[in-house]
């Protein structure tokens, strides 16, 4: 099926930084959020902070009225919207990365929200430490029902953003750190290549132990829907592409690299085990070539991990499978 072929989409380009206009540019791609947009853009709106920000809506060729509602705020001039033909996710976000416009970039998901603090809390931490990624705490809800608090361990610096969350949101960027990143287009699951070609950098990262971000549970999104889907399968594909593209970030590959593969193959297993068998093998196979190619000298000390290595490096598909299948059930 073509739908199992790799996307083309990649993580490397050179977007224009303007960093004078803003302390913070808010990024918010909308396709099709008209339940959701007016609560989003008013808690952005409505921010109690000394910091100041502008805001790009990218409606992405939406069909219902969220544009309408998008154009209603353009008479806030903390607001520009700009309309596209429909790119995806990726191609919304990487619209408005084409001109970084504040000193710092936050993306926040159309039904989404801030808490009133948000900026305040999370731009107070990147200025006390010159930080280039700042991550917050934040909560789950369904409709008006928190479900779950996270909040961060510690407050201020960090040694490396290994701890952080495999999410674009809930976060600020210094601008210079996105001046070469762009959003895979294409692709499911395209926040991955933050996980490897931003947080594995060299660069000052931040902890905001405060709550700052609403993240709303929807039934209806990608994590809830793919398992069926060939589609799936970028899961792996964009695996791929983060490794091939490590080197233009000036990445070196190392043993933490090495370990977030791994820890990165189970989730790909998960998203996809409900394809066929052949399927879940090819990509079994796939996966212990990229270990050769990029990773081969690395060797896990991690006890649960050593044993899922020594299935990948001697290609034993039916034992990684019950292993997996075991762990699943453990989980």
């Amino acid at each position: 099926s073509s739908t199992c072929t790799k996307p083309k989409g990649i993580c490397y380009t050179s977007n224009g930084i303007y960093p004078d206009e803003s302390d913070l540019q808010i990024i918010i791609p909308a396709y099709n959020v008209e339940k959701y947009l007016d609560q989003c853009l008013e808690s952005v709106l409505n921010q109690k902070t000394r910091y100041s920000y502008n805001i790009v809506v990218i409606d992405d060729g939406s069909t219902d009225q969220t544009c309408k509602i998008a154009d209603f705020y353009v008479s806030d001039s903390r607001i520009k919207v700009i309309h596209q033909k429909n790119r995806g996710f990726s191609g919304a976000r990487n619209k408005a990365l084409e001109n970084i416009t504040g000193k710092y970039v936050m993306f926040v998901d159309s039904d989404d929200v801030l808490l009133p603090d948000a900026i305040q809390n999370l731009m107070d931490t990147a200025y006390s430490i010159n930080a280039d990624i700042v991550e917050s705490g934040f909560y789950t809800f369904r409709n008006q029902e928190i479900i779950e608090k996270r909040f961060r361990e510690n407050t201020g610096r960090l040694e490396d953003g290994a701890s952080y969350s495999g999410f674009a949101w809930g976060k600020v960027y210094k601008a210079d750190v996105l001046k070469n990143f762009m959003f895979p287009e294409g692709y499911w699951y395209e926040d991955t290549a933050l996980i490897y070609l931003l947080f594995t950098q060299k660069l000052i990262y931040g902890e905001c132990r405060e709550i700052t971000y609403g993240y709303r549970l929807n039934p209806s999104g990608i994590t809830q829907t793919s398992f069926l889907s060939p589609k799936s399968l970028d899961t792996y594909w964009i695996t791929e592409e983060c490794l091939e593209e490590m080197k233009k970030f000036g990445i070196s590959p190392n043993l933490r690299i090495y370990e977030m593969t791994l820890k990165q193959f189970i989730m790909n297993y998960m998203r996809t085990r409900k394809l066929s068998i052949k399927l879940q093998e090819s990509i079994f196979v796939l996966s212990a070539d990229l270990i050769d190619k990029y990773l081969s000298e690395y060797q896990t000390e991690d006890i649960e991990l050593k044993t899922l290595e020594g299935y990948i490096k001697k290609r034993l598909f039916w034992k990684y499978k019950f292993w997996m299948l075991r762990k699943m059930l453990e989980d």
